[in-house]
This record gives structure tokens, C-alpha cells and sequence, in this order.
């Protein structure tokens, strides 16, 4: 072996790196991703007199109720889990009621088409 060989691996060798250590899991990212998705549930609710749109409202709501608990077991107990926690809620009701009126509305529309000749 050359001089010149030994010199490159001991290089190589005395430059070994720690392996990255990754970041606490303190629950922040599953509060954004609850207040995101407790955002995008009341947008459904415009879209909720679809059924559509209430359900995949009624859904999302859903996940971001279950991500705001997961931030909080997590320790995360800022403003974003408890603003996500809120939107959830509020979405998830708000589609609901809007899935009731537009069925109520499907079969009153139903029942009116049955008697159109009265």
C-alpha cells in the first residue's frame, strides 16, 4: 500500500458523523394539522348544501378532532391545538345540521313531486 492510500482512509475514517438526532415530538405539527383541517371543514360547510360536501366536511372534522387529542396527549396544550380543537367542532356540527336540512329537504321535495297534482 502506498503512503498516499493509508493517508486517504485514515481521512475517511476520522470523519464519521453522529447520526442525526431527530426532533422532539412535542405535538405542534398535529396542532397545525388539526386547525388546518378544522379550517377546511367549515369551508365545507359553503359547499354543504351538497351532500358531498357535508360528508367529506362531517369527515375532516373528524380527523381534526382526532389530531387535536393526539397534540394534546403529546403535551401541546398552546392556542393552535385549542383553535383546531374548536373548528373541529363547530365543522363537524355545521355539517351535520346541513346533511339534516338537505335530507328534510330531499324528501319534502319528494313527497311534494308524489302529489303534484294537487
Amino acid at each position: 500500500m502506498s503512503d498516499e492510500y493509508k493517508e486517504n482512509s485514515i481521512e475517511q475514517t476520522s470523519q464519521v458523523q453522529a447520526p442525526a438526532v431527530a426532533p422532539a415530538n412535542n405535538g405542534e405539527s398535529q396542532a397545525v394539522t388539526a386547525l388546518v383541517l378544522g379550517i377546511i371543514s367549515l369551508a365545507c360547510v359553503v359547499a354543504g348544501f351538497t351532500v358531498i360536501g357535508a360528508v367529506a366536511g362531517i369527515v375532516l372534522a373528524i380527523i381534526g378532532l382526532v389530531m387535536a387529542h393526539k397534540s394534546s396527549v403529546l403535551g401541546c396544550t398552546n392556542g393552535k391545538r385549542t383553535a383546531g380543537f374548536v373548528c373541529s367542532v363547530v365543522g363537524l356540527v355545521l355539517n351535520c345540521i346541513c346533511v339534516v336540512l338537505v335530507c328534510f329537504g330531499l324528501a319534502i321535495a319528494a313527497v311534494a313531486m308524489s302529489c303534484w297534482w294537487l
